[in-house]
């Protein structure tokens, strides 16, 4: 046999051993890729728990307390019989419409969903005939007549309230479904970025398992052959 035939072989294994390991390098880069992939998306999940829906609730939530303190105050004013009082209370529900307002406002400039905006213009409705009502029931108890208020303030004020704290607590609850769901999907990615890293790890050590045991063969055959030629 030439040396050219006896050399044959040997390059035949060392170009399989060759794209053994390339292969496996290159699954461990491609899968190192994709697995900081998937981490950046659920990054961006987390992100948008964090600095969206999250933001998003906080002024809801400050919106439905603003709006139940002015129906609270409300209240007090129309049975407080201390005029000074009364225009103490009636001060401070005025300063609580500045602050619902700007609540409001900013959460209409956020990145905002079909859903929200669907709400926000409800809620934007349903205050429009609660600040009429209100103005005039305020009207009314400093006109004096306490027994007229009442009675506005029971058949139309309130009931026109509940519709905007309705409008407010249904986005609230938006804001929760909305932050359970970027949850799951942040977990889901989590648990598939975990199993493909499971999966090429498998892969890869069974490519290196067996190169390693074709390196054994052609080194035993190589011996082998060295033997007999001693």
């Amino acid at each position: 046999m030439s040396k050219s035939q006896e050399n044959t072989p040997r390059r035949h294994a060392t170009r399989i051993i060759s794209l053994g390991f390339a292969v496996v390098i290159t699954l461990m880069l491609v899968l190192a890729a994709t697995t900081l992939m998937r981490l950046d998306r659920i990054r961006e999940s987390l992100r948008e728990i964090a600095e969206d829906h999250t933001v998003h609730a906080q002024l809801a939530h400050r919106m439905y307390d603003a709006s139940r303190e002015r129906a609270f105050l409300l209240f007090r004013g129309v049975n407080e019989d201390d005029p000074f009082l009364a225009d103490a209370l009636a001060m401070r529900f005025r300063e609580l419409a500045v602050e619902f307002s700007q609540a409001r406002q900013t959460l209409l400039k956020q990145n905002l969903i079909s859903a929200e905006m669907a709400l926000l213009k409800r809620q934007g409705k349903a205050a429009e005939d609660t600040m009429l009502q209100q103005d005039l029931v305020l009207g009314l108890v400093f006109a004096g007549n306490r027994d007229k208020a009442q009675e506005m303030l029971a058949k139309h004020a309130l009931p026109a309230q509940e519709g905007v704290l309705s409008a407010i607590d249904l986005l609230i609850k938006l804001q929760h479904r909305e932050v359970e769901r970027a949850s799951k999907r942040a977990a889901e990615q989590e648990r598939e970025a975990y199993l493909l890293l499971l999966i090429g790890t498998a892969v890869a050590t069974l490519l290196s398992v067996w190169i390693a045991y074709y390196v054994r063969q052609n080194m035993s055959g190589l011996m082998h052959k060295l033997s007999d030629k001693s």
